[in-house]
This record gives C-alpha cells, structure tokens and sequence, in this order.
C-alpha cells in the first residue's frame, strides 16, 4: 500500500506519537530493556531498528539506566540529551 501525504502532515502525525509513547512509558520500557552494546558489534537489528531504541541507545551511553534518577532532578545538560533523543525518535 501506497500513502500520499504532505511531508508536514506526517511529521505532525509521527511527532503526536512518538509524544503519545513517551506518555505511555517508552522511557521506562527502553531503560529496561538497554544493555551496553560492545563497540566491535554489527550494525543493529531486530529490536533495536524500532523507533526510539538507536535514538535513546545513544543517550544511555552518556547516562546509563541504572543511574537515572527521577527527571525533575537532572541537570540541563542530561535534560537537554533526553529532549534530543525525544526529538530524534
């Protein structure tokens, strides 16, 4: 199936859920699920090709789940890592 529709509509749409799964818990589900990849590993497959899993990979590198906290404490510059990782996803 084929789908026509306006770069600017579909990024309104993809935005609204990427929203809508962060609302619902992805954050947590993907802090769970990460685990650190060795440097030599292949490229990414299965799971980790979903939406949010590569984006947010990149930001628990920096900030491992195990040492996340609760938001409202982060500093701005892990405030500002997760919102790019938000905006990529």
């Amino acid at each position: 199936m084929w789908v026509d529709v306006s770069v600017s509509v579909l990024y309104h749409y993809l935005s609204k859920r990427v929203d809508q799964m962060m609302e619902s818990g992805m954050f947590e589900e993907l802090a769970g699920f990460y685990k650190r990849r060795d440097s030599g590993q292949t490229a990414p497959t299965g799971i980790h090709k979903s939406i949010g899993v590569p984006e947010f990979d990149r930001y628990f590198e920096v900030y491992p789940p195990e040492n996340n906290g609760k938001m409202c404490e982060w500093d701005p510059e892990r405030k500002a890592a997760y919102e790019e990782a938000v905006q990529a996803a």
